[in-house]
């Protein structure tokens, strides 16, 4: 079933997939040197397991796409993660960063050992932001941080999430990150 629903996600007006990977920064947007793109992907917005909330009718009645990128830097073990989603309008794009903490997507074998709430970060542009670390364990490589903002810029969300073995990304990066992705969607 799972298969079926991300197949169906992946169907709509290729006009709007392409508006929000355009929308996705790139390699050069990251501080630093020594990153690489390993993925990028797109789906419709409000399709598939867990999309049955009155955001995510709205959001799949727009047709517009969600979008993600996923970087590595192997000289420093570290990873970005990007993603925009447009929604309806301005309210659901905060209600979705209210959730945001809840719904962004947990990888098999990691565990989380703590987790906090950041409440001094700012990100220009943004209208609503929620920053949070988590102290996680990956088995078999030991622990490490991530460190994630969602924002909205109007009706579009977006999340960057920076992970990494021991400290890895400083909160001074991943804003630095999230102000150039709220630029693009302003």
């Amino acid at each position: 079933m799972k298969r079926l629903t991300w197949s169906l996600a992946s169907f709509g007006r290729p006009r709007l997939r392409r508006q929000a990977l355009e929308l996705l920064i790139a390699v050069t947007d990251l501080p630093g040197t020594g990153w690489r793109e390993l993925h990028t992907g797109s789906w419709r917005v409000g399709v598939g397991a867990g999309q049955s909330g009155p955001v995510a009718k709205r959001a799949r009645k727009t047709g517009a796409f969600t979008a993600i990128r996923r970087f590595r830097n192997d000289e420093t073990s570290r990873g970005v993660m990007v993603q925009i989603i447009p929604l309806a309008d301005s309210e659901d794009a905060r209600a979705q960063v209210r959730e945001s903490r809840t719904s962004i997507v947990r990888w098999n074998g990691v565990t989380t050992l703590a987790e906090r709430t950041i409440d001094d970060i700012s990100v220009p542009m943004t209208d609503a932001l929620l920053a949070w670390e988590r102290l996680n364990e990956r088995e078999g490589y030991g622990q490490g941080y991530s460190r994630t903002i969602a924002a909205n810029v109007g009706q579009r969300a977006f999340f960057v999430s920076c992970t990494s073995l021991g400290e890895g990304c400083q909160w001074s990066e991943v804003v630095e990150i999230a102000a150039s992705l709220a630029k693009r969607l302003a």
